[in-house]
């Protein structure tokens, strides 16, 4: 993808007679506290092993995220929550672009499944090939560009909630067929799947 893409253009978010094409609507803090409350329900922010390596804290896996200061793992949660939430604004909103979507059901999806199933490109990729499958006509490039945006906003949101989860649930089986850490928590992973945001 070419600088341009990533671009905020606002010429490239309206159709040939002017119309906006995008609603900028999805705010960032909703959608990081539905992911959080999938990672950390109750906010404790206690620092716990992670099924596949590492260990975490508010979500950020130790292994994912080695730029983490050493003092996140021991600071007060309520000092720690700042950082978590900035690596989620930056190394996940931010990279879809997801200020440009249209409805804020599908931005907390968006968001959660980059996160949780990263790199956040494999939620992008998922939702490109949803808004395929509902008419758009995107290029699969695993970017979430203004061009994509327009597509996306342009389909009915649930159903396009709906068709990411087949896809989404297919990585998981395929996951858990293939590591058995995975295969010890396949159920609360599908559970997670198939929320719609």
């Amino acid at each position: 993808m070419g600088a341009g893409e990533w671009e905020h253009n606002l010429a490239d978010l309206r159709d040939k007679n002017g119309k906006v094409l995008m609603n900028m609507m999805a705010q960032f803090p909703p959608a990081f506290y539905f992911t959080l409350g999938n990672e950390d329900e109750s906010r404790s922010g206690i620092v716990t092993p992670e099924p596949c390596g590492g260990h975490a804290r508010f979500g950020i896996n130790s292994e994912a995220h080695p730029e983490m200061p050493p003092e996140f793992w021991t600071m007060t949660p309520a000092e720690a929550l700042p950082l978590a939430e900035d690596v989620y604004h930056r190394c996940y909103w931010n990279l879809c672009l997801l200020d440009y979507c249209a409805d804020q059901s599908l931005a907390n999806k968006i968001l959660d499944t980059g996160f949780w199933l990263g790199p956040i490109a494999r939620a992008s990729h998922w939702a490109q090939m949803a808004a395929n499958a509902l008419g758009a006509t995107l290029v699969i490039d695993c970017h979430l560009g203004p061009k994509s945006w327009a597509a996306i906003n342009a389909l009915d949101s649930l159903a396009l909630r709906n068709a990411m989860i087949p896809l989404i649930v297919a990585h998981i089986e395929a996951d858990a067929a293939a590591n058995p850490k995975v295969a010890a928590i396949k159920d609360s992973l599908l559970v997670r799947a198939k929320k719609l945001g």
